[in-house]
């Protein structure tokens, strides 16, 4: 049994008390609104509507809706930094965009980006990106998020959150900013909407970042740009993970997502394979197929190459080689593969099929990029 506190139609107020220590409040006669057992758990019978303010949780975050969508609240990719199809260490030596961790590219000025396996504690975070700059150099980092997925951020109010690391320097501020393109995901010129200090240093110890960014422009139906940026100085070794951005008034947990999951995220704007039908075109060029893992955000592709030589064989012998850049021809079947042109072979065979063979020696494969 359970003390019992009823509101009734009739007689108002009634108490019905018991030793259990369970507590029972009930509405409209005996039908039970809330009940709380002794170790302190609660169970409602209906809905809970909350005020304005929100709930706040035990993590100190205070949310006044439910996230939406329910799943995949993160806009950015690959926040955790778990994917690195491009390799593991960059040198940079020049301000443009450059990507290192997948969908992650150096930002404003030159430097050092690698993977570390220094993380927070947390255990959400199997990888951080270590970014190592010089004198005068911005120690930052930056993403874009296609239209698709910010098309619903108009009006919206958003919370960037982060962990973040110092393990020389740091102690300039630390600032997040939002910019737009000028068209939809035509990066080409863009306009800062807001950039908000988060910090006059950076933490020797890993430690959360949060900001907050309300009623974004309509604007950012075209795309969104993060980035995280720590002031100029005269040399920086800083450390960051778990990188999200989320509709809301503060920050929730991060959002782990299946390493697949964040890997075919990724491999809609970049991935790296091997080709599949190839025929010689001439006695020095091949014209082949790359299936696609995922199909990738756009039509308006680049095909590239990872480094090393790439090898050819033509089901007799091996050992046809190339140092050649592929160039693309084109989608085929209905987006899902990939067409090109690949020279600097010799004494191939015209029309003959060649089938790619990388190995040790020569262990260059294809790379298909549609990054914003």
């Amino acid at each position: 049994m359970s003390s019992i506190i009823r509101a009734t139609t009739t007689n108002g107020l009634q108490v019905a008390p018991d030793n259990s220590g369970s507590l029972v409040l009930q509405t409209n006669g005996t039908n039970t609104a809330l009940t709380i057992d002794t170790s302190q758990n609660t169970t409602l019978a209906g809905k809970l509507t909350t005020a304005s303010s929100g709930i706040q949780f035990s993590d100190s975050s205070i949310q006044t809706a439910a996230a939406s969508p329910f799943g995949l609240k993160n806009r950015i990719i690959n926040g955790a930094m778990q994917v690195w199809q491009r390799g593991t260490s960059f040198t940079f030596s020049s301000s443009g965009y450059a990507y290192c961790a997948d969908r992650w590219a150096s930002a404003f000025q030159n430097g050092t980006y690698s993977q570390s396996t220094d993380v927070p504690t947390n255990n959400a975070a199997r990888f951080s990106l270590n970014i190592t700059t010089g004198s005068g150099a911005y120690n930052a980092f930056r993403q874009r998020i296609e239209s698709y997925n910010s098309q619903d951020l108009s009006g919206q109010t958003v919370t960037i959150s982060f962990w973040a690391k110092a393990i020389s320097g740091g102690s300039q501020n630390l600032v997040v900013g939002l910019t737009y393109p000028s068209a939809q995901d035509n990066w080409t010129s863009s306009t800062t909407i807001q950039e908000n200090t988060v910090s006059s240093s950076v933490s020797s110890s890993w430690t959360q970042y949060t900001t907050t960014f309300t009623n974004l422009p309509s604007n950012v139906t075209n795309g969104l740009e993060l980035y995280i940026s720590l002031g100029s100085t005269s040399s920086a070794q800083i450390r960051y993970t778990l990188v999200q951005l989320e509709i809301g008034t503060s920050s929730t947990p991060f959002e782990r997502r299946l390493y697949g999951q964040e890997l075919a995220l990724c491999q809609r704007y970049y991935q790296v394979a091997k080709s599949n039908v190839n025929v010689a075109a001439t006695s020095s060029s091949i014209n082949g197929v790359i299936p696609l893992l995922v199909q990738l955000r756009s039509d308006s592709i680049t095909v590239g190459k990872t480094s090393g030589t790439f090898s050819m064989g033509d089901m007799v012998s091996a050992g046809y080689t190339s140092t050649s850049t592929p160039t693309d021809s084109g989608y085929i079947n209905n987006s899902l593969s990939v067409s090109f042109n690949l020279a600097g072979f010799s004494s191939l065979t015209s029309y003959r099929t060649y089938r790619h063979e990388p190995n040790s020696s020569n262990p260059a494969l294809f790379t298909v990029s549609a990054e914003l």
